[in-house]
């Protein structure tokens, strides 16, 4: 069964790492929190991974959280 998987990440290292263990699913990696909501309003996602941050967000996983609470 394939699942559809977001990474939420920009560590060039572990997306390699999340291609290798969760590449026979759909998986789709963004790197900055605004393509992950709008990930979040197009397709609805079994998973999610997010490292807590992305760029020069310190809160990118609280922020992912949050606006999924909202929608």
């Amino acid at each position: 069964m394939h699942h559809n998987i977001l990474v939420v990440e920009d560590d060039d290292r572990r997306i390699i790492t999340f291609i290798e263990y969760l590449g026979g699913h759909n998986l789709k990696i963004v790197d900055s929190v605004d393509d992950a909501k709008y990930e979040l309003s197009h397709t609805k996602y079994d998973y999610l991974f997010s490292t807590n941050a992305v760029g020069i967000s310190k809160d990118s996983c609280m922020e992912i959280i949050n606006f999924i609470y909202e929608e």
